[in-house]
């Protein structure tokens, strides 16, 4: 017989990720992303006094992130390539997206 723990330590998470994120361009809202040593993570959106939040799945390994959730019922996978500063307080992220790049900054809260 086993247990599942989701605090337990997932072996497809680079620790330097762990923590909660800001998004810096806050056009389209407040992003906080938080990732757990487990491989769970959560999103809290506050966009012009409309909040929400939602749950996820993700591995990163070698500056490569990847997400999974659920959306309306449909699963999702989107892929980041990632960047964590030096002293691990700023994190971007590229995201390929209709032939463009799209970067997104973050300061670790």
């Amino acid at each position: 017989m086993s247990c599942s723990d989701d605090d337990k330590e997932s072996d497809q998470v680079d620790k330097s990720i762990v923590g909660t994120w800001q998004e810096d361009d806050m056009t389209d809202g407040i992003w906080r992303w938080t990732f757990k040593a487990s491989g769970k993570g959560s999103c809290a959106v506050n966009n012009n006094g409309e909040n929400y939040s939602f749950g996820y799945s993700f591995t990163y390994i070698n500056g490569q992130l990847t997400v999974t959730g659920k959306e309306d019922g449909k699963t999702y996978t989107d892929h980041y390539t990632v960047t964590i500063s030096e002293d691990g307080r700023r994190m971007t992220w590229k995201e390929q997206m209709n032939g463009y790049t799209i970067t997104s900054t973050f300061t670790k809260r």
